[in-house]
């Protein structure tokens, strides 16, 4: 999934986290909620959560330029609309963080203090591919929900044996599609159209059935083949 928050998602946790840091700088603390790790190869690959710890990631290095972080300085697979968000989100938080300080509203190493002690989550290790895409089917989140087709892209990125280089591309071309309106519908993309307009009612309307919008429940019919079968 790409990295795709905008303003408004980063600004919503900015303002959770400055609400606790302002009522008590030494007692309060922030629960942030769940995070889901898969492990495979003692290497713990983020299932969700990915856009909550780059943006903490971005308010860290905006607080204290001189910090290492893992997450933004390794080689990661990173699309060129995640790269534009993170340059754009890191300069919407240093603002931010500015305004703050000019109205004497923050202590930039207090704040520091407070993300590296006293933010929280609830973390949930899965050592299964397929119990960990359940999590990932069932969460929800205040900052910004999933759709149907992210799952969709999800799972059947997971399950590809490619190179890099191939799931670079599929990423790019994907995000492209998601990001272009469809003629007939121009509010709608290409993709959310072919699922929910097109896959999705033939299916339905074969068996008799309504077909009224595709959900969560419905993206099993989308999940393809497994090895065994």
């Amino acid at each position: 999934r790409p990295y795709e928050w905008n303003k408004s998602n980063v600004y919503i946790l900015l303002e959770d986290i400055l609400e606790q840091y302002n009522k008590n700088v030494k007692d309060n603390s922030i629960n942030l909620g769940t995070i889901i790790l898969h492990d495979t190869d003692g290497v713990s690959n983020i299932v969700d959560g990915q856009q909550r710890i780059i943006t903490l990631s971005l308010l860290l290095k905006a607080l204290n330029n001189n910090i290492k972080l893992n997450i933004l300085e390794e080689d990661i697979l990173c699309t060129s609309s995640s790269i534009s968000k993170i340059i754009d989100n890191y300069y919407l938080i240093e603002d931010y963080i500015k305004r703050l300080e000019e109205q004497d509203e923050l202590n930039r190493k207090e704040f520091e203090i407070f993300l590296k002690k006293k933010i929280y989550f609830y973390k949930l290790n899965t050592s299964s591919t397929e119990e960990s895409f359940q999590l990932f089917d069932s969460r929800n989140t205040k900052y910004k929900d999933l759709s149907p087709v992210d799952l969709l892209k999800a799972y059947h990125l997971g399950a590809l044996k490619c190179t890099k280089e191939e799931k670079m591309f599929l990423l790019e071309t994907w995000n492209k599609n998601i990001n272009s309106s469809f003629i007939i519908e121009p509010t709608t993309n290409k993709v959310d159209y072919l699922y929910n307009n097109v896959l999705f009612r033939i299916y339905n309307w074969g068996l008799n059935k309504e077909a009224r919008e595709f959900t969560k429940e419905d993206i099993f019919l989308y999940k393809g083949y497994k090895k065994s079968n």
